[in-house]
């Protein structure tokens, strides 16, 4: 189904409107929608699709009309050129208005004028993520993908772990733990990422940490939204009340704190369910059978476990959407202890 676009137009052929600015072989959005409804449903019935002309993905041309639409590529590949001639025009903005080549400005930027990645960003004005993505582009390298920002590192902060060992941090035993674990579970990058200080800033949910006013001290934005849920309901909780020892298949102990208690209920709140996580809650519900678990994730973290277990499975986000606008002082990824202190403190 191709269409033309005629700017001159200036009343729509069905219903002589003149809100809209770009027009479908001379009719509105709406008109254009309601003649076309037919053909798209015969097309959806029928099962007949248009190949995309530039990866060969076949696929149903039923979308709304819009400045951007082309019939002959699908959404992904009509959103990865939008994006290209937006970047594009976002280059010329900055050659015209510093009047110089783009590669060139950031050679002089970096190597003769020897500015941080910051300083660049305040130069030109525009966002970390963009800066570091260009500088990749014309070979100049700003500290990884540590660059990114809000990261301690390019803040200019000093990380919360550097020059400091395990020992020093968490204590022998826990420290003993932690090696263990890194050994078996951790990857190359993330081992990188933790000698420098970094491998805490990598979760959601880190460095959330703090005493609320409303719901008291909490780990995370997670946690503290979901004490929340249960003072709205005006139920009784309890937070991180009992430690659970549980024994591994080698004959070590480890142990398994839940982060609340309701009734007779166990509630786990998981931002990321690592293989470690994971391995303790099957512990639990084996050594455990007698007591109730509710594990709170994303859907695409939900563990597969055994009907047998006896455990409740709730998805974070259809919560977040039942409960976000009811509850005052709510938290996001956006708003939360961490970016704005002073308004749950």
């Amino acid at each position: 189904m191709m269409t033309k676009w005629h700017k001159n137009h200036e009343h729509c052929q069905e219903c002589g409107t003149t809100k809209e600015k770009y027009l479908a072989k001379g009719k509105c959005k709406r008109c254009y929608e309601r003649i076309n409804m037919a053909k798209w449903v015969k097309r959806k019935t029928q099962g007949i699709f248009i190949m995309c002309t530039r990866c060969g993905k076949k696929w149903q041309a039923k979308q709304l009309i819009s400045k951007w639409y082309n019939p002959q590529l699908c959404l992904s590949c009509s959103g990865i050129i939008k994006a290209a001639q937006k970047k594009k025009k976002n280059q010329i903005a900055i050659e015209k208005k510093f009047k110089m080549p783009l590669k060139e400005l950031f050679n002089d930027l970096y190597y003769k004028r020897k500015m941080t990645g910051l300083e660049i960003v305040k130069y030109l004005g525009i966002s970390p993520d963009q800066t570091y993505r260009w500088g990749n582009e014309m070979g100049i390298k700003f500290r990884n993908p540590l660059f990114k920002k809000g990261n301690q590192l390019f803040k200019g902060l000093t990380p919360h772990n550097k020059g400091r060992t395990l020992e020093e941090l968490y204590g022998k035993e826990k420290a003993d733990e932690i090696k263990n674990h890194n050994r078996l579970y951790m990857s190359i990058e993330s081992k990188k990422r933790w000698r420098q200080g970094l491998y805490k800033n990598s979760r959601m949910g880190a460095g959330a940490a703090g005493k609320r006013k409303d719901v008291g001290f909490k780990r995370s934005t997670w946690e503290a939204n979901i004490a929340r849920i249960f003072q709205y309901k005006k139920q009784k909780f309890k937070y991180e009340p009992k430690i659970f020892q549980l024994t591994k298949k080698n004959g070590a102990v480890t142990t398994f704190t839940p982060d609340f208690k309701v009734n007779n209920s166990w509630w786990e709140i998981k931002g990321w369910m690592d293989k470690r996580s994971l391995e303790k809650i099957k512990l639990f519900l084996q050594q455990y059978p007698n007591k109730k678990l509710v594990i709170v994730c994303k859907s695409k973290q939900k563990p597969k476990l055994s009907k047998k277990y006896k455990y409740k499975y709730i998805n974070y986000f259809q919560l977040e959407k039942n409960y976000k606008l009811s509850i005052p002082n709510w938290e996001t990824s956006r708003n939360n202890f961490k970016t704005h202190p002073e308004k749950f403190k």
